[in-house]
């Protein structure tokens, strides 16, 4: 059974991050990651955040993939 979320609904919260994350050394990437980790992956879904990231470097996605667990 498939069900239809509101538009309005306060469990739909994306972030979104593009390339320009690219410009970041890794040591601030690192923090970036910790800090989206502690404060905006939630195992309670009504605190919880949809993160989408776009990249073209592999070794970024690599960097974020061991960082965010739930990725």
């Amino acid at each position: 059974m498939c069900t239809k979320q509101s538009l309005h609904s306060n469990y739909i919260r994306p972030l979104f991050f593009d390339d320009i994350l690219i410009g970041l050394d890794n040591g601030n990437r690192i923090k970036l990651l910790k800090v989206l980790n502690e404060d905006f992956i939630n195992p309670d879904p009504t605190k919880d955040f949809q993160i989408f990231t776009t990249t073209y470097a592999r070794h970024w996605y690599e960097v974020a993939q061991a960082y965010l667990p739930k990725w």
